[in-house]
């Protein structure tokens, strides 16, 4: 299953089966790892793993979300416990399903583990989002299944006690687990639920429509702050340009410090990489490299045309003019992906100001040189 969700090769070497990670697995496990290290050391001030329409998302297609199973399982599962027999024998924790209220169901059953699932689904998803199965189902299933930690997707297994009651078993950790890993992936798990509300007739279609947009349009925000705070100038999403349409650009900022006049393009990514679905990992490294030729394009107009940019700024051009481009992500990934390209991830943008203030190409923090051209130099 490995190998045909594009993770691994699998060789027999004598007597021994020697499996070998793919070279974009590697950068996914990598990412999935590291990211969870990075982002803590900023999330008081970025919260990067919070979006608010991911959830308006989720209760317009679903009519439950993953903030429902937030509020259930958070505080040692105080909520939980006020409306069913919560029984904890470390780590194993049981909950009853009987008589609990219908609604508080639905987002238990959303999250357990049954046999129907393994036999509908190829590939685990949230919400059921995953790869279904063609029927006759495979001998091999049962190495299939094993392949895969469904336990990420589905925290909760179902039981029933020998009185024939109906149970849910889980570990703290498996929940934690799967919420985090469901944070990881929001932009891919977000994106199926937008391809699943394009076939169900819904009330709030024109707001999951506009949720891409919503979403893109905080992140570039984000960005345009941190750059007014490193005391730049700067445009969100710049169309035009002297009566001119122009190749859209995110975000673009300019100050002029320690008399050098830094012009910096921003090309911003909302994108993850998640493990949950064969080809995944291609398209999201494809899609990182759309956005490195999209920068690519906005730097050389803008090398055209820097003294009209810093005119519109409001930015007085020094001696010496430098241009930084970057393809700013919301989350962490694994560095030196696009060559030739800083790809930096929203937590760490303002490293890499604090870098460019003291004119440092190169820096301990795992990002590798920042691409920088000379666009003006005079004695």
């Amino acid at each position: 299953m490995r190998e045909e969700a594009g993770e691994a090769t699998y060789a027999v070497n004598s007597r021994d089966l020697v499996e070998t990670f793919t070279s974009i697995f590697k950068i996914a496990m990598e990412t999935q790892e590291n990211s969870h290290v990075v982002e803590a050391k900023f999330r008081n001030k970025h919260l990067v793993l919070e979006e608010p329409e991911f959830y308006a998302l989720q209760h317009a297609v679903l009519g439950y979300s993953a903030r429902d199973y937030i509020e259930l399982m958070a505080s040692n599962f105080a909520e939980l416990r006020k409306l069913t027999n919560v029984q904890q024998d470390s780590p194993i924790v049981a909950a009853e399903l009987q008589g609990l209220p219908e609604a508080t169901r639905v987002v238990l059953e959303a999250f357990t583990l049954t046999l129907q699932r393994v036999f509908r689904f190829k590939f685990p998803n949230y919400f059921d989002l995953g790869e279904k199965r063609e029927r006759p189902l495979p001998t091999e299933l049962p190495i299939e299944a094993i392949a895969f930690n469904w336990t990420s997707y589905y925290p909760f297994f179902e039981a029933r006690r020998p009185d024939g009651a109906q149970v849910i078993l889980f570990t703290k950790h498996a929940w934690v687990n799967a919420l985090g890993y469901m944070l990881v992936s929001r932009s891919a798990v977000a994106s199926e639920l937008v391809k699943r509300a394009k076939s169900l007739t819904l009330p709030d279609v024109a707001a999951i429509r506009q949720y891409r947009e919503l979403v893109a349009g905080r992140l570039e925000q984000r960005i345009a702050d941190l750059l007014s705070e490193a005391k730049f100038e700067t445009r969100v999403n710049l169309k035009g340009f002297q009566d001119k349409d122009i190749p859209e650009i995110d975000v673009i900022g300019a100050r002029t410090r320690r008399g050098i006049t830094e012009i910096i393009v921003i090309e911003a990514k909302d994108i993850d990489m998640p493990l949950h679905k064969a080809g995944n990992l291609e398209l999201s490294l494809q899609t990182l490299k759309r956005g490195a030729e999209q920068l690519n394009g906005r730097t050389i107009w803008v090398c055209q045309n820097w003294a009209g940019v810093l005119q519109m700024l409001n930015v007085k051009p020094s001696r010496r003019v430098v241009l930084t481009p970057l393809l700013v992500t919301r989350r962490y990934l694994a560095p030196n992906l696009i060559p030739n390209c800083a790809v930096v991830p929203l937590p760490m943008l303002e490293l890499v100001l604090i870098r460019l203030s003291h004119h440092k190409l190169e820096a301990k923090d795992g990002l590798g040189p920042l691409p920088r051209t000379v666009l003006c130099a005079t004695s």
